[in-house]
């Protein structure tokens, strides 16, 4: 039992590293724009790859998209939240719940990143009634009617779940 735990907190430290390495990515992007804005028109920015042909990123909009609260980043920090609760759903808490003999696992936390992601999923980013009943621990800046998901938010969400795993080994595993 314990091992399927080691393992969904490993997958959720995976993720998150892999979130924070494509959000410093963004970052550097950022820079980059930043210095080249201040010599020159700002360029387009092309991705040639022979499988999928070109993406292109228009030059103007690099500076406003990479900020930490820039759509790029927002996008990422959805994918990330959405892709944190998935680890547990679709792999870690049937398993789990069938080792123990027991129906299901509860956990306040799996419960609202999963109101959360619904939100994010099915209702354009913008908070359902059911995630504003239940966000006693992931509670979010609502900007206009919308999440605002930035660096600190994933990092939060991060360290509650890191906290939920080690509380459910200690729980499920005696």
């Amino acid at each position: 039992m314990e091992k399927l735990f080691n393992d969904l907190e490993f997958e959720t430290i995976e993720l998150y590293k892999s979130y924070r390495l494509n959000h410093f990515s963004l970052l550097f992007m950022k820079n980059y724009y930043i210095e080249e804005s201040k010599e020159n028109f700002l360029t387009n920015f092309i991705l040639d790859d022979k499988s999928i042909g070109q993406i292109k990123f228009i030059g103007e909009n690099m500076l406003e998209a990479t900020n930490d609260n820039g759509r790029y980043q927002f996008l990422l920090a959805s994918a990330s939240i959405v892709s944190f609760y998935q680890i547990w759903e679709d792999k870690y808490r049937k398993k789990i719940a069938k080792n123990l003999n027991i129906e299901k696992i509860d956990s306040e936390i799996y419960y609202e990143l999963n109101k959360l992601r619904q939100s994010i999923l099915h209702n354009d980013h913008r908070p359902t009634n059911d995630f504003l009943k239940v966000a006693n621990n992931l509670s979010f800046v609502n900007e206009n009617g919308v999440l605002k998901l930035t660096v600190d938010e994933v990092h939060k969400i991060y360290l509650e779940l890191k906290k939920e795993i080690n509380f459910l080994k200690e729980k499920y595993s005696k």
